[in-house]
């Protein structure tokens, strides 16, 4: 059963590396919300600047101004790859703020700041299929055997170069208390290496922990990789977290540092969360290195989150996956076949598929997995996620199965961590409803899983959340399970959280306050960019 620890856990005098998270106007300003108003106002003061003390004629500055917009709107019309939302978000900003956003289109469409390194995460992607090998005979049994999975393992396959793997095991976690457990007997019990690649990392009781073992690793010898993203040298940690890193002799990288006046560092972040330990296990899921993950620290009530650990033969694709963009951020790429050496797991069940999403080769593959497990459900299909801010497509696609008698449910937050984003998924349910699709909110608190099951046979944990930035903006991971053992438990802990959730109703939606209305209307048109 799930742990509510309605109390904040004060251990922090205990770990003599654990310092407290810095919070405040910094992390507001470099917010998406924060820099799209601090933008916003810098052009209002521009606007003003140029007509009252350079004194350029007005007709001069609207035409100008007209001319710049339409050539912009031009271009974005013409666009490939892109939805039809995403260039009316494009459109919209545009003809609000145009400085502001001509600017921002400019850096965003043409990756101002991170070219070189995109170039070589695209690259580094291409070459490392030379490491994998697809088992022609499990496609063989799974074509002849699993119809239904065969289609979505082969496009894994030749479109992103993520083979099937069976003798394997995997372990599911219904919340971050328990895998941080597990990770840390594996990190205790670590011989040759291993690898980290998160999100978020803060300072306090889980970092703290995991970090005075780590540095006892490295005194055995043990090799220890970290990987953070780019966004925690602002919000997180310290400007000089990596050196702190590498003096306690812990390799330490950070993707796409954030330079907010020269780059797009919203855009593309790297999301993924992965655990590599000596080639045996590898973890994933929504589970970050921060105190609220395992419920040290109470910001939402009870924090609902999931993970998976997985033993055998498909820990090599989550390998790779860490290399490659480990390597991103380096001139020379590395040899892999030293840390490629597998552990199969004999007389295991199901098929493993770990895979990740990359927003720089315009194929949006965690999208068409959630797609095809929607379009392809035959008796029910069950969705749990922090966020409901999805397009046209994949609404159309839900309201599809449950009009066609699937049961459709979808599990989501009570409490929630960004009021915006509560909005918008809160204007979906009158209509997700009237098609006959279920809604649960978590009474405890804020649920930050990402976990799919349909039909009880195929799975989904992993990183990716039912929202734009995880379908087509970041880097995403997880994996994709068929028949696999773990999909009971799967099964058990959506069957728990119906228990303990509130299921939502016509009633509730009409009573959904008025401010949270007008919110998600005003945001709707925004959404994409958000």
């Amino acid at each position: 059963m799930y742990k509510f620890n309605k109390n904040i856990i004060n251990k922090i005098n205990e770990n003599k590396y654990v310092k407290k998270t810095r919070k405040g106007v910094g992390s507001l300003i470099f917010s998406r919300a924060g820099l799209f108003a601090v933008l916003i106002l810098v052009q209002i003061a521009l606007m003003v600047y140029l007509y009252y003390f350079v004194n350029i004629d007005l007709t001069y500055l609207l035409g100008g101004d007209a001319i710049s917009k339409f050539f912009i709107m031009l271009i974005i019309l013409n666009m490939k790859n892109v939805s039809n939302a995403n260039k009316l978000s494009w459109f919209l900003l545009i003809a609000i703020f145009p400085t502001f956003g001509i600017i921002a289109f400019i850096m965003s469409h043409f990756s101002i700041g991170y070219r070189r390194e995109q170039r070589k995460v695209l690259r580094l992607n291409d070459e490392s299929r030379a490491y994998t090998k697809a088992d022609q005979e499990l496609y063989r049994s799974i074509e002849d055997r699993g119809k239904r999975f065969y289609p979505i393992a082969k496009y894994l396959d030749d479109v992103g170069g993520f083979p099937s793997y069976k003798n394997t095991s995997s372990t599911y976690y219904k919340v971050g208390d328990d895998m941080f457990d597990a990770m840390l007997f594996d990190v205790r019990n670590a011989k040759d290496f291993i690898f980290m690649e998160f999100f978020i990392i803060d300072y306090g009781y889980m970092w703290g922990t995991l970090l005075e073992e780590l540095v006892r690793k490295v005194k055995e010898g043990v090799q220890v990789r970290l990987l953070i993203d780019g966004s925690n040298l602002i919000t997180r940690v310290r400007g000089n977290f990596t050196r702190e890193m590498e003096s306690l002799g812990i390799r330490c990288r950070v993707f796409s540092k954030m330079y907010p006046i020269v780059s797009t560092y919203q855009n593309n972040r790297d999301h993924r969360k992965v655990m590599v330990i000596d080639g045996k296990f590898a973890y994933t899921g929504g589970i970050n290195l921060s105190d609220e993950y395992i419920n040290v620290y109470e910001r939402f009530g009870h924090w609902k989150d999931c993970g998976a650990r997985l033993e055998g033969s498909a820990v090599k694709s989550f390998t790779i996956m860490f290399l490659n963009m480990w390597n991103s951020m380096d001139e020379s790429a590395e040899d892999y076949t030293s840390y490629l050496k597998t552990y199969p797991i004999v007389n295991s069940t199901g098929t493993y598929i770990p895979f990740a999403d990359n927003p720089l080769d315009n194929e949006t593959i965690s999208k068409n997995v959630l797609v095809d497990l929607i379009n392809k459900s035959k008796s029910y299909l069950y969705l749990m996620s922090p966020y409901l801010i999805i397009d046209e497509e994949i609404r159309n696609s839900i309201k599809l199965a449950a009009k066609s008698g699937i049961d459709v449910r979808i599990c989501l937050p009570h409490i929630p961590d960004k009021k915006i984003a509560s909005a918008l998924a809160k204007d979906h349910y009158r209509e997700l409803l009237g098609a006959g699709v279920r809604i649960f909110e978590y009474t405890p608190g804020f649920v930050h899983s990402k976990t799919w099951l349909a039909d009880g046979k195929i799975g989904f944990v992993g990183t990716v959340n039912l929202d734009y930035r995880a379908l087509y903006q970041n880097f995403e991971c997880g994996v994709l399970m068929y028949k696999t053992n773990s999909l009971e438990e799967i099964k058990n802990d959506f069957d728990i959280f119906f228990d303990i959730a509130t299921e939502i109703n016509i009633e509730d939606v009409n009573m959904i306050k008025l401010r949270y209305r007008i919110l998600a209307n005003i945001a709707k048109p925004f959404a994409v960019l958000m």
